[in-house]
């Protein structure tokens, strides 16, 4: 009998004690909000995912600094998906499922945001990609947002300079990589829609790093330009680099890889008489200031995206009321270090027509010249 008083002591005192635990981790759960970030802070994307999860850290800090959101602070959870699509996919599911995550910020870049859309959807997480956009990236998923524009929009400038320069041939080379893929895509939608046509299109696997065999059998054509979309990092540099040794002259166009691309930046020679494009970089002296003051180092594009995608996931929270929240992002209007914010109707930010910048190396110098 006595034994059975003491178990039914400590079956309740077990109740109570989860009983108090369960309560405390729910009141916790209440006093902050949970913000996830993936970036690519290592692998060939680390020079973006840096800068931009600097960014949005820094957004976070200044927020909580004067009291967080309705009084609550932000806990942010960063994760590096190591420039990796599986990655991207474990990280996404961990910071919803293990990490119990409010929102999330990132993934940046095409690739990466196309992996975690349909996840966050699932879940119903609201997710705000920094600098990735795709072809159907935001379509029916109320739960996925985007600040970058469309990247078939983008390239219209590009297209239009590239048949500025009247060459009778254009060769399209293109790595398989959702980004690249849907910028290809525009160019070809746009030739066509020009009454143009491209004569040749080689496509390489991201893991093919070797160019030669395609330069060799391209270099002795006449009035032909190439136009190479090729990966970031070590695909873009090794194309570079065995184009420079086989003598290559065919002129070339190249996508928005170059400023990302470490060993690149560290030989700029190989980018002399290159073209290629990049997004805008759109930010005010203060905030440029106030970075390079904390890092140490400018901000490069996409900081800004992140920056402000935390300011205006504070927005969309503060003046929510009993909306549901993924309609009160979509609704949110925010005069932003990018500029004035707003969404289309089905969550990707609305830009302009002129998005990018057109650059020329020249004596180890990228030069703004469009």
């Amino acid at each position: 009998m006595k034994n059975i008083k003491i178990n039914s002591y400590l079956a309740t005192k077990l109740v109570l004690i989860s009983f108090i635990l369960l309560f405390s981790n729910i009141t916790y759960a209440q006093e902050t909000i949970k913000i996830g970030g993936i970036f690519t802070l290592s692998g060939f994307g680390a020079i973006a995912g840096n800068s931009e999860s600097n960014a949005a850290r820094m957004a976070i800090n200044e927020i909580n600094s004067k009291g967080g959101i309705n009084g609550k602070k932000i806990e942010f959870i960063l994760e590096n998906n190591e420039s990796n699509l599986r990655k991207t996919a474990d990280v996404t599911n961990k910071l919803i499922n293990v990490n119990k995550v409010n929102f999330i910020i990132g993934p940046n870049w095409a690739e990466f945001a196309e992996v975690a859309a349909p996840i966050v959807q699932r879940y119903k997480i609201p997710m705000i990609s920094t600098t990735g956009n795709t072809e159907g990236l935001v379509n029916n998923k109320d739960y996925v947002f985007t600040l970058f524009p469309s990247n078939k929009k983008a390239v219209i400038k590009y297209v239009d300079f590239i048949l500025e320069h009247k060459y009778k041939e254009h060769i399209l080379l293109v790595a398989e990589n959702a980004y690249y893929q849907e910028i290809a895509m525009g160019v070809k939608e746009e030739f066509a829609r020009r009454g143009k046509t491209i004569k040749e299109e080689y496509s390489h696997s991201p893991e093919d790093l070797d160019f030669r065999s395609i330069l060799t059998k391209l270099k002795n054509r006449k009035n032909t330009a190439i136009i190479a979309f090729t990966i970031d990092g070590s695909g873009t540099y090794t194309f570079l680099k065995q184009k420079r040794d086989l003598n290559f002259k065919l002129p070339i166009f190249q996508g928005s890889a170059i400023p990302y691309s470490p060993t690149i930046l560290k030989e700029k020679e190989l980018v002399n008489n290159i073209y290629f494009f990049d997004y805008k970089k759109i930010a005010n002296k203060e905030f440029i200031s106030k970075y390079k003051s904390i890092y140490k180092e400018d901000p490069i594009m996409g900081a800004t995206q992140a920056y402000d995608s935390v300011y205006l996931l504070k927005e969309a929270i503060e003046n929510c009321d009993n909306k549901k929240i993924q309609t009160c992002i979509l609704n949110t209007k925010l005069n932003g270090i990018t500029g004035n914010l707003v969404f289309n109707s089905e969550g990707e930010v609305i830009f302009g027509k002129d998005t990018i910048d057109i650059y020329k190396g020249e004596n180890k110098e990228f030069e703004i010249i469009k």
